[in-house]
């Protein structure tokens, strides 16, 4: 009989990590805590850049964000940039990084840095 592959789930939101992301095993993820895996949809919720726009609707200027808590996408967000599949898939990701934020008490001073290296996987 055939052994079952076991499929890994990301340890913020139990979403299967078909893809994922390996860049905050050394680097404090936004909720104080470090990660061997997150999904790619978790990895992205942190917000990092802001642009701005002219009258023409065109990109004016991109304004870099701290890598801290107060800075997350939206579901929307993540939605529209094609870093989650589903709509529902986005908001579960979204709701429990804000949930582990909350319940995580960061200590005061802790510096979070945003990885350089995504360190993106496939399961296959």
């Amino acid at each position: 009989m055939a052994k079952k592959k076991k499929v890994e789930s990301c340890p913020l939101c139990g979403q299967p990590l078909d893809l994922y992301c390996t860049g905050n095993k050394r680097h404090l993820f936004v909720d104080g805590k470090n990660y061997d895996k997150l999904c790619f949809t978790c990895y992205n919720v942190p917000k990092t850049t802001r642009q701005t726009y002219d009258e023409n609707g065109n990109v004016d200027e991109d304004i870099k964000l701290p890598y801290s808590p107060k800075y997350l996408h939206t579901a929307k967000d993540l939605f529209d940039a094609g870093m989650a599949d589903t709509m529902v898939q986005a908001r579960r990701s979204v709701a429990s990084v804000r949930a582990s934020i909350k319940a995580t008490k960061m200590k005061r001073g802790t510096k979070l840095t945003m990885p350089k290296d995504p360190g993106i996987a496939s399961q296959d």
